[in-house]
């Protein structure tokens, strides 16, 4: 079945352009911007297939040659919010006044493309899809108080969590750093405790459903690790080829045990016990795949270390992982029907993924021509890189 070349596009994407440090050498700049883009993007193209194979496989419940991927999109949001903490940490360290307009500056490049691709699926639904919206919803679906598709909730985290940071790290003192980095790892069970009061719905809805927060804890992981970085770096090239065996291990039992726990009880059981929420289930399995997520970003920094994924399809698609994940949902809605449970359907997931591609790139470019100017409406003077001074 040609659904396979899935597979082989996943592989082409990783292999073409790697490159291996050497058995006694080691990339320092494993996590640099232009390798953490790389791996985004690849992430990107994951969450697409992962999209994909939820609707053939309808959730897992029937096997298909594409079922790996079911489960595997909240590995790729582990790392986009693992590199996305780290990336925060590295900046701060890195860039002289960037705390003073980083609250402004985050905010619009998170929610530029959030509202004008919001915009677009409210506009596409009025006019071929004939919805009748009030002005008030046409409001509420834009600015995101209700998600006009659910991947939304990643935004919606997003802020909370930049915001937390923000609060954090520009009012404590320096000297006080320590409790900066404790406010962050306790914004996550207040998170948890918040999203898991409003149990599922239909994705419309505000922190509704375990997506909303079972990956949000590998943002603070991504800050400590870079902050511990220099210190932790060395102790692992002394032990790596231990580390590496171990956390593959790790990354594969913890993997089963969270799959097991996810098929029984699940997030979902409230549904078969009507009237109880379940919290304790839903806490099980956030709590193994907590665990899973940690080895398997540990794992795949080991990986970093040592192999550096580097084509120039991958800088692309790093650059648009937000454009990507937003827009991605219309096409599968769209073009998928016309090819699923048919011969010839890697056709339409390559038709999804080009599209999605091109209409990203297109978000992007257009939202790209006033980022800037209004970026500058928030700071008087831009953050300096105190490296090349």
């Amino acid at each position: 079945m040609d659904i396979y070349l899935v597979y082989v596009v996943c592989a082409l994407l990783l292999l073409v352009g790697v490159k291996y440090a050497g058995i006694k050498k080691f990339n320092d700049d494993y996590l640099s911007l232009d390798a953490s883009k790389a791996i985004q993007g690849f992430a990107a193209i994951v969450i697409i297939f992962h999209h994909i194979s939820q609707r053939v496989s309808q959730d897992g419940s029937i096997q298909t040659p594409i079922n790996f991927f079911v489960n595997i999109g909240a590995y790729c949001v582990a790392i986009f919010f693992f590199c996305s903490g780290y990336g925060l940490i590295k900046s701060k360290d890195k860039k002289e006044g960037y705390m003073k307009s980083f609250l402004w500056k985050r905010l619009v490049v998170l929610l530029l493309p959030f509202f004008v691709i919001n915009g677009f699926y409210v506009l596409v639904a009025q006019i071929f899809m004939k919805a009748n919206f009030s002005p008030f919803t046409i409001f509420s679906y834009v600015v995101g108080l209700k998600l006009v598709t659910g991947d939304g909730w990643y935004v919606i985290t997003s802020l909370i969590m930049y915001i937390a940071f923000f609060l954090f790290f520009r009012f404590i003192n320096k000297k006080f750093e320590w409790i900066a980095f404790v406010g962050m790892f306790l914004m996550v069970p207040l998170y948890v405790v918040l999203c898991l009061s409003k149990g599922h719905g239909d994705g419309s809805n505000l922190f509704q459903g375990e997506w909303f927060y079972n990956t949000v804890l590998l943002m603070p992981i991504g800050m400590v690790w870079a902050r511990l970085e220099n210190k932790l770096v060395p102790l692992i090239k002394k032990v790596y080829w231990i580390l590496l065996p171990v956390f593959g291990a790790l990354t594969f039992f913890t993997y089963k045990w969270s799959m097991e726990v996810l098929s029984n009880p699940g997030y979902w059981s409230e549904y078969m016990h009507p009237g109880d929420p379940r919290y304790g289930d839903k806490l099980l399995c956030y709590g193994a795949q907590s665990l899973a997520f940690i080895c398997f970003i540990l794992f795949l920094v080991l990986l970093l270390m040592k192999v550096r994924i580097n084509n120039k399809v991958l800088a692309f698609l790093g650059g648009l992982t937000l454009e990507i994940y937003l827009s991605q949902r219309f096409f599968i809605s769209n073009i998928l029907p016309m090819y699923n449970n048919k011969d010839g359907i890697f056709i339409g997931i390559f038709a999804i993924v080009c599209s999605s591609v091109v209409l990203a790139y297109l978000f992007h470019v257009l939202c790209g021509l006033v980022i800037n100017p209004i970026k500058k409406l928030g700071s008087k003077k831009p953050a300096v890189d105190k490296t090349k001074k």
